[in-house]
């Protein structure tokens, strides 16, 4: 069976290759001469296999003798043929699958090559196609770049005017007065313990925080004591709501309790979500914070409702407060105020545990001042933010443009509003801080990197300003509160930049700088009295002399001429500041406020009282000019 299969296929081969079939035997041993069909000759085969072995061909079949005589071919000889046939057709087959392998893989080969060459020119469009897409970005790019960049560069001249040039005087170059810890990353309001002469400073800590905006450190209370070393108080109670708190603006009440601002409006976004407060920590009689038996400090909330809480004064038994967003008038860009509570209500208040709330949506009667923001420089809409007491008037400052307004206060109370300073090259008023012994107020002018002064007349000047740094040697880090305790000026560095600034970047390490400002003291009037009554004290001796012999008409004469002298004794007192003057300021003024060291710190404040007019005049810069 094997072999007949075998047959077969090779049948099958050869007439696919076009090769004729082998002649094959009959039953009876002859051969034929037709070659029958493929499939013929498979049916043929199988039917001849079933007939060789069941069927005996009958007598009829003989005259198939005479087409082949039988001698031709014999059994063997036929099986011979066959197996050689197999051989041929099986060689031919290998032959054939050879040849069809090797085409079918050229046929690969071309279908491969055709392949690849189609990707690699899709690949090489494609790469083209990224190459001019990567050109065209690059070239929106570079455009949207250069817009950029010239869009920064005008608003940074117009955030940042042009300051008119101005020679400083190395002796006001800041130094670095302390570096504060990690947990202080923004230092903020502070104020002065006369009693004590301990600076209270706040961090409120805005940053750094979280893409949620949970902030890194808890506001905290510092201390820094006579020496400069600088200690923390407490940590604040968070916010029932937002879990923050923003301490700035800090001062004493008569009493001699603390009242801290705690701005909400950077605890929320968007911001304003919640209102601002007013705190009350408690001290004891020694200035101490009071503390329960589990360390809570006695923190209790005042007055709720206003919208940006920042700066806060005591002044009598009046407590004001100023709000760096109120709503605006019209089409304002935008507007800030003052709000004035009594101590008698914040008595009452806490006696009966409760809280002063107010609504400046409502018109609310302790809003007793507000002053409009104008729309230049940065483009920043806050309003009231630095607030001091100096000459009778309460003065405050704008954040968004740098207009410095004054308070008066009529016989009934009513405020009287002045513009003071509005200048185009002064564009943002921070912190401010009345010194009564220089007579000064100074500005924090926190988008320039600048200290300025302003005198009793609205005359505006730099004392120091300096480019973007990190604080580190010193130098002035986005200034936002000032102090000044013993002739040193100290200012808090925010360093937490707003668009517009001149500071670039929240940066370690976290400072406060110091200016010496103590030749800069203005001679007290009051004091140059002993100079002027010892003139006449010489004539006194002499003017029983000469009217020893002449009593009855030297009196008459006399009386007048002392008063004659003692009038023009202004000569007199010009020259007292030459000699006597280095005693006047020396005594009280610094005795009363550093008892310990008054001796040490005498001279360097008397001293230059005597070249107070020449320094004034060689650095009265000529560009400044009343700013009214």
């Amino acid at each position: 069976m094997k072999r007949i299969l075998s047959l077969t296929l090779g049948f099958a081969a050869l007439s696919l290759i076009g090769c004729p079939p082998p002649v094959q035997p009959t039953s009876t041993g002859t051969t034929t001469g037709t070659a029958p069909s493929t499939d013929a000759v498979v049916e043929e085969t199988v039917e001849e296999t079933v007939v060789e072995e069941t069927v005996v061909v009958p007598e009829e079949a003989a005259p198939a003798e005479e087409a082949a005589p039988a001698e031709e071919a014999t059994p063997s000889e036929s099986t011979s043929t066959v197996e050689d046939f197999a051989e041929e057709v099986a060689e031919k087959a290998t032959e054939v699958a050879e040849e069809v392998t090797e085409k079918a893989a050229e046929a690969t080969e071309e279908v491969v090559e055709e392949v690849t060459e189609a990707v690699e020119e899709v690949a090489e469009e494609a790469t083209k196609a990224v190459e001019e897409a990567t050109e065209a970005v690059e070239e929106v790019a570079e455009e949207a770049t250069k817009a950029v960049e010239e869009l920064t560069e005008e608003t940074a001249d117009r955030a940042n005017p042009p300051q008119p040039k101005v020679e400083l005087n190395p002796a006001f170059k800041p130094a670095i007065y302390a570096t504060l810890p990690d947990y202080c990353p923004v230092p903020d309001g502070m104020t002065l313990d006369e009693k004590t002469n301990i600076i209270y400073l706040n961090c409120p800590n805005y940053v750094p925080a979280d893409e949620n905006g949970k902030r890194e450190f808890n506001a905290c209370l510092m201390q820094i004591l006579p020496d400069g070393t600088v200690e923390k108080i407490m940590e604040y109670p968070t916010h029932p709501e937002t879990g923050k708190i923003g301490s700035m603006g800090i001062d004493i009440c008569p009493s001699g309790n603390l009242y801290v601002c705690d701005n909400q409006r950077f605890s929320t976004d968007p911001q304003g979500q919640v209102a601002s407060r007013v705190l009350r920590i408690a001290r004891d009689e020694n200035g101490k914070v009071i503390f329960d038996e589990n360390g809570k400090p006695d923190v209790k909330v005042v007055i709720e409702g206003i919208n940006l809480a920042n700066a806060l004064l005591w002044d009598g038994d009046n407590l004001y407060i100023t709000d760096t967003v109120v709503p605006t008038q019209g089409d304002e860009f935008g507007r800030g105020g003052i709000w004035k509570f009594t101590r008698d209500e914040i008595k009452k208040a806490l006696e009966n545990n409760e809280v002063i709330k107010v609504d400046a949506k409502a018109g609310d009667a302790h809003l007793i001042v507000t002053a409009p923001v104008k729309k230049i420089g940065r483009e920043d809409f806050s309003g009231a933010d630095g607030m001091t007491k100096a000459w009778d008037a309460i003065y405050f400052g704008n954040f968004g443009d740098g207009v410095i307004r004054k308070v008066t206060f009529d016989a009934e109370g009513k405020p009287t509003v002045e513009v003071v300073v509005d200048r185009d090259d002064f564009q943002c008023c921070d912190g401010i801080f009345y010194d009564s012994v220089t007579d000064l107020i100074y500005i924090d002018d926190s988008q320039a990197n600048a200290i300025r002064t302003l005198d009793k007349d609205g005359n505006l000047n730099i004392l120091w300003i300096n480019p973007d740094t990190d604080g580190a040697d010193g130098s002035l880090d986005q200034p936002a509160e000032c102090i000044v305790r013993d002739g040193k000026l100290i200012m808090a560095n925010f360093d937490w930049t707003f668009p517009g600034l001149t500071n670039a970047a929240h940066d370690k390490p976290y400072t406060l700088s110091v200016i010496d400002v103590s030749s800069l003291a203005k001679p007290a009037p009051a004091e140059e009295t002993p100079a002027v009554e010892e003139t006449p004290a010489a004539p006194a001796e002499e003017a029983p002399a000469a009217p020893a012999e002449e009593a009855p008409a030297a009196p008459a004469e006399e009386a007048p001429a002392a008063p004659a002298e003692e009038a023009p004794a202004a000569p007199a007192a010009e020259k007292a500041p030459t000699a006597p003057a280095e005693e006047a300021p020396a005594a009280p003024a610094v005795e009363e406020k550093t008892p310990c060291p008054a001796v040490e710190k005498a001279a360097p404040v008397a001293k230059p009282a005597q070249t107070v007019p020449t320094r004034q005049k060689k650095f009265r810069f000529p560009w400044r000019r009343n700013g009214r």
